[in-house]
């Protein structure tokens, strides 16, 4: 972990101990010397797991905290949000510690150059991006001139990315729902783009099969955190007519042993 958040540990651990038993875990979250951090609670949020946060922030001077109930919208204390200024230009992301974020900036910086190089986008390029987060690599992509259609089903997720979007805000559209549904509906309204890029969790996207043929897409770019996940899902790419060109590993969790795999994909017949 990086320092500030590894001497946060042992503190937060002691101001946090009396939510043992309601919390199912807590996020923390880092930039620069600010942290925040989240509570994924079991039950509601109650009063007294809002006052036990409220000190925690207060007496180690973090800049906020979230509750996050089974139901309903977190509870935020302060403003947990922090910026990821790495390679976002003047519009850097947003993040919060509820919301999915990647582990290593260093390695993550380095996914979305990859990203960027193997996709190839050229201007007024049409690509659809499924399971897109905070804009990870929304805004990489649409640096590059082309147009993107990114989905993604997280609320709090898609809340943040656009309020980063500023002056890409018209090559971006942002939209909430299950991405694999989301790009099926937008096959069978025959909307066709050039290239479909895929960072699904570590399940995958089962049921990717024929998408990219059906949306008309000439390659895929796949982010992949799960190896087994990966292998079924190239394997669908290729029975649909994707030829794999390259896969590229990033060690996201230094000393673990997951990574972090990039595998780009051109339709048979477009090389």
């Amino acid at each position: 972990m990086v320092p500030r958040l590894s001497e946060l540990l042992g503190p937060l651990g002691s101001k946090l101990a009396k939510l043992e038993r309601d919390a199912k875990a807590v996020h923390l979250l880092s930039a620069g010397d600010e942290a925040s951090f989240a509570v994924l609670l079991a039950s509601p949020v109650r009063p007294a797991q809002l006052e036990i946060c409220a000190r925690a922030v207060r007496d180690l001077r973090l800049r906020g905290a979230v509750l996050v109930p089974p139901e309903g919208r977190p509870q935020i204390i302060g403003d947990p949000t922090l910026p990821d200024a790495a390679e976002q230009g003047s519009a850097p992301l947003l993040m919060r510690p509820d919301a999915f974020a990647q582990a290593n900036a260093e390695a993550n910086a380095a996914l979305r150059r990859s990203v960027v190089e193997r996709l190839a986008a050229r201007p007024r390029e049409r690509i659809l991006e499924l399971y897109c987060g905070n804009g990870n690599l929304t805004f990489a992509i649409a640096a590059a001139g082309a147009e993107v259609v990114a989905v993604d089903s997280a609320a709090s997720s898609l809340e943040l990315a656009r309020r980063c979007a500023g002056s890409a805000s018209g090559r971006i559209r942002f939209v909430q729902g299950e991405a694999i549904r989301v790009a099926e509906a937008l096959a069978a309204e025959g909307l066709r783009f050039d290239a479909l890029v895929v960072d699904p969790p570590r399940k995958g996207a089962p049921a990717i099969g024929s998408l990219p043929e059906r949306l008309g897409c000439s390659r895929v770019v796949y982010v992949s955190c799960d190896p087994a996940a990966l292998a079924r899902d190239a394997r669908q790419l290729r029975e649909s007519g994707f030829e794999p060109i390259a896969l590229q590993l990033i060690d996201m969790f230094p000393q673990t042993r997951h990574a972090e795999a990039l595998m780009s994909f051109a339709r048979q017949g477009s090389l």
